[in-house]
Protein backbone atom coordinates (compact mmCIF):
# COMPACT_ATOMS: atom_id res chain seq x y z
CA UNK A 1 0.00 0.00 0.00
CA UNK A 2 1.35 3.37 -0.86
CA UNK A 3 0.31 6.85 0.13
CA UNK A 4 1.47 9.33 -2.47
CA UNK A 5 1.82 13.09 -2.60
CA UNK A 6 3.21 13.45 0.89
CA UNK A 7 4.92 16.61 -0.39
CA UNK A 8 1.48 18.28 -0.38
CA UNK A 9 1.14 17.83 3.38
CA UNK A 10 3.90 20.28 4.20
CA UNK A 11 4.29 18.61 7.60
CA UNK A 12 0.59 19.11 8.38
CA UNK A 13 -0.88 15.67 9.10
CA UNK A 14 -4.35 17.21 9.40
CA UNK A 15 -4.21 17.94 5.66
CA UNK A 16 -4.36 14.22 4.86
CA UNK A 17 -7.34 13.01 2.82
CA UNK A 18 -7.40 9.84 4.94
CA UNK A 19 -6.50 9.90 8.63
CA UNK A 20 -3.02 8.45 9.23
CA UNK A 21 -4.21 6.26 12.12
CA UNK A 22 -7.01 4.80 9.99
CA UNK A 23 -4.45 4.00 7.33
CA UNK A 24 -1.98 2.36 9.69
CA UNK A 25 -4.77 0.41 11.41
CA UNK A 26 -5.95 -0.92 8.04
CA UNK A 27 -2.41 -1.81 6.94
CA UNK A 28 -1.87 -3.72 10.18
CA UNK A 29 -5.24 -5.47 9.84
CA UNK A 30 -4.48 -6.85 6.38
CA UNK A 31 -0.80 -7.58 7.06
CA UNK A 32 0.55 -5.08 4.54
CA UNK A 33 3.21 -2.40 4.73
CA UNK A 34 2.72 1.31 4.29
CA UNK A 35 5.09 3.36 2.18
CA UNK A 36 4.58 7.08 2.10
CA UNK A 37 6.06 8.48 -1.06
CA UNK A 38 6.39 11.62 -3.09
CA UNK A 39 7.50 11.45 -6.68
CA UNK A 40 7.87 15.23 -6.64
CA UNK A 41 10.56 15.33 -3.95
CA UNK A 42 11.70 11.71 -4.49
CA UNK A 43 11.05 10.61 -0.92
CA UNK A 44 10.19 7.03 -0.11
CA UNK A 45 10.46 5.86 -3.73
CA UNK A 46 13.71 3.93 -3.32
CA UNK A 47 12.52 2.12 -0.18
CA UNK A 48 9.23 1.21 -1.89
CA UNK A 49 10.90 -0.33 -4.94
CA UNK A 50 13.57 -1.98 -2.80
CA UNK A 51 10.83 -3.67 -0.77
CA UNK A 52 9.06 -4.80 -3.96
CA UNK A 53 12.26 -6.38 -5.28
CA UNK A 54 13.10 -7.99 -1.94
CA UNK A 55 9.60 -9.45 -1.59
CA UNK A 56 9.72 -10.75 -5.16
CA UNK A 57 13.11 -12.42 -4.67
CA UNK A 58 11.98 -14.00 -1.41
CA UNK A 59 8.87 -15.31 -3.15
CA UNK A 60 10.97 -16.70 -6.01
CA UNK A 61 13.21 -18.55 -3.56
CA UNK A 62 10.19 -20.36 -2.19
CA UNK A 63 8.49 -20.66 -5.61
CA UNK A 64 11.15 -21.34 -8.28
CA UNK A 65 8.39 -21.94 -10.83
CA UNK A 66 7.90 -18.16 -10.90
CA UNK A 67 11.35 -17.76 -12.43
CA UNK A 68 10.31 -19.36 -15.74
CA UNK A 69 11.52 -16.58 -18.03
CA UNK A 70 9.81 -18.21 -21.01
CA UNK A 71 6.38 -17.21 -19.71
CA UNK A 72 5.24 -13.61 -19.91
CA UNK A 73 1.99 -12.39 -18.36
CA UNK A 74 0.22 -9.69 -20.35
CA UNK A 75 -2.99 -8.08 -19.10
CA UNK A 76 -3.97 -11.13 -17.06
CA UNK A 77 -3.28 -13.53 -19.94
CA UNK A 78 -0.25 -15.78 -20.30
CA UNK A 79 1.56 -16.45 -23.53
CA UNK A 80 4.77 -18.26 -24.42
CA UNK A 81 7.61 -16.33 -26.04
CA UNK A 82 8.91 -17.64 -29.31
CA UNK A 83 12.18 -19.55 -29.23
CA UNK A 84 14.02 -16.73 -31.01
CA UNK A 85 13.33 -14.32 -28.15
CA UNK A 86 14.50 -16.73 -25.47
CA UNK A 87 18.03 -17.26 -26.83
CA UNK A 88 20.81 -16.33 -24.49
CA UNK A 89 18.77 -16.72 -21.30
Amino acid sequence: MTSTKTDLLGGNNKARAVDYHNTTDFVEEIGARLFETSSKDDSGIESLFSAIVTDYLETCRSRPDLLDLQTVALQGKTRRQSACCAKGR
